[in-house]
């Protein structure tokens, strides 16, 4: 049926007072009355006064010619139903939007994508519904936020935001509580900055894998403290060697091994372990053939708790002094404490040494230094007992008490080689002991005879000597078979000289022996 127009006087545009339907016939007649048969299409057309129905129809464009929309003024291009495009959407610097909170929706048919070959600006949200963002070639994909806004990247759900391919960031990475994870085949996650660049993080991090710095340090930066915080009962576990550049707080924790594996601190170079508070022992400290040293004076205190003891179970070369505070050296198992000094070095003991068990010297001699005594005192009635030979390098001062044997045994003072026993005090034998000397080579009281020996508090003299002490030369030819003096009787009455000459003889005999024995014994030299 005919549509009713308004003819303009130029025939430049025709404007339609009612809807013209794409396909219709419109019969126009020029200026010379000659009727014009035209399908409708848009190149007809400048202005529109009401709606138009393509009725299935597409709106083209011949010669490679633009379709363009244009509002007037602050119109808008309004698409209210599903828009399926046959080539380029060029919005000329407008944007897209959608009326009453309703969503923008860019479906490609079948396996097609969605390309963005320029900037994209967002001014709301964008749904990829399960579709993931990817670039074609080697660009990369940049989301680069405007006027100091945030990207917001929300899954619905459950649902993740999964990263594919390295991910380069501009500026902060918020993931709002959510975690950084990875979901196929075990992945690592990689921070990688450039260059120079560091990994800073400003809050607290809470891992729920490995966390691999590939060869880089963990530093902070403006004197902050680096805090490792396991969650409840859980551990702070290092599986490998750790290098610290700077102190460790483990907070009163504990450091521990897992698998009875060892703990080992180790320096680079002549550098040292420094401890500057007290340590608790739960195990072994193994020096590796090093040394525990102090520095500034400092002691070195090995407390046990409560009766805990010291075990030092290995040899111990000490480089300063080791104050037990009034606590024991002890071994166990029967084990023997030996103190060994290196070399020409003594064992110098500057106090008292109260011993609970046996001193063994290993052939070595006690000694005392600037003239100072050694002082052997046993507690109460107890004993200084010596169960070997003695060798003494100077006096022996019992004050007062005496030098016994235990069991019967023999107390033996056996001077060295030629050395002899020298006693410049008086001696006293108990009464009932005796003297007891050898059987064979015997013994000598005075070894010179210009010594002096006196008996019975008598003032002792030099070996008496004097040519009276001659042996007697008997001439009486008496008879001496008898050891008795006969009686000799009255000599003016008969001749008694047989008897007389006898007794001379016998006498003879008896001195001449006792003489014997006494210069046999040196008590008398014999002859002058």
């Amino acid at each position: 049926m005919p549509i009713p127009f308004l003819n303009t006087a130029s025939f430049t545009g025709i404007q339609l007072v009612s809807n013209p339907v794409v396909g219709h016939v419109l019969t126009c007649v020029d200026a010379e009355g000659t009727a014009a048969w035209l399908p409708i299409s848009l190149a007809n057309f400048t202005s529109l006064s009401a709606d138009l129905d393509v009725n299935g129809k597409k709106l083209v464009s011949s010669n490679n010619g633009n379709i363009e929309f244009k509002p007037h003024g602050t119109g808008k291009i309004l698409l209210t139903g599903p828009t399926v495009l046959g080539g380029d959407l060029d919005t000329n610097g407008f944007l897209i939007t959608s009326n009453n909170n309703g969503n923008i929706n860019i479906d490609p048919h079948g396996t097609g994508k969605i390309l963005l070959s320029a900037l994209v600006e967002l001014g709301g949200d964008l749904d990829l519904q399960t579709h993931k963002i990817i670039t074609t070639g080697s660009n990369p994909i940049t989301l680069e936020p405007a006027n100091n806004q945030n990207i917001v990247l929300n899954p619905s759900g459950t649902g993740k935001v999964v990263l594919d391919s390295d991910t380069v960031l501009g500026g902060n990475l918020d993931v709002s509580t959510n975690k950084i994870v990875t979901t196929a085949n075990n992945n690592d996650i990689e921070l990688d900055p450039h260059g120079t660049g560091k990994i800073l993080l400003n809050a607290n991090v809470k891992l729920g894998g490995t966390l691999d710095t590939n060869d880089f340090d963990i530093v902070s930066s403006s004197n902050r403290s680096i805090t490792l915080t396991p969650h409840g009962s859980g551990l702070i576990r290092l599986n490998g060697p750790i290098i610290l550049g700077g102190d460790i707080n483990v907070d009163g924790k504990k450091i521990l091994s897992a698998s009875n594996e060892n703990i080992e601190l180790k320096v680079e170079g002549s550098g040292s372990i420094k401890l500057s508070g007290k340590v608790e022992l739960g195990g072994t400290l193994d020096t590796n053939n090093f040394a525990i040293v102090s520095s500034s004076n400092r002691n070195i205190t090995l407390a046990p708790n409560g009766s805990g003891l010291i075990n030092l179970s290995g040899p111990v070369t000490l480089g300063g002094d080791i104050n037990v505070n009034g606590k024991k050296i002890s071994s166990a198992s029967n084990g023997d404490i030996v103190i060994e000094p290196n070399g020409s070095g003594l064992i110098r003991l500057t106090g008292n040494i109260k011993l609970g068990g046996t001193l063994d010297t290993n052939n070595f001699a006690i000694v005392s230094s600037s003239n100072q005594n050694i002082v052997l005192t046993p507690d109460g009635s107890g004993s200084i007992n010596l169960n070997g030979p003695v060798v003494l390098g100077g006096n022996v001062d019992v004050n007062g008490k005496k030098i016994t044997s235990t069991s019967d045994g023999d107390i033996d003072i056996e001077p060295d080689g030629s050395g002899s026993i020298k006693l410049s005090g008086n001696v006293s034998i108990k009464n009932g002991s005796n003297i007891s000397l050898g059987t064979t080579t015997g013994t000598k009281i005075g070894t010179a005879t210009d010594q002096r020996l006196g008996f019975y508090n008598a003032i002792p003299i030099p070996q008496p000597a004097s040519v009276a002490q001659k042996a007697l030369v008997d001439n009486t030819s008496g008879d001496t078979s008898a050891v008795t003096l006969a009686q000799v009787g009255n000599t003016s009455s008969s001749d008694q000289s047989t008897a007389i000459n006898n007794n001379f003889a016998r006498i003879a005999v008896l001195l001449n022996r006792l003489r014997a024995d006494l210069v046999s014994l040196g008590l008398i030299k014999g002859d002058a």
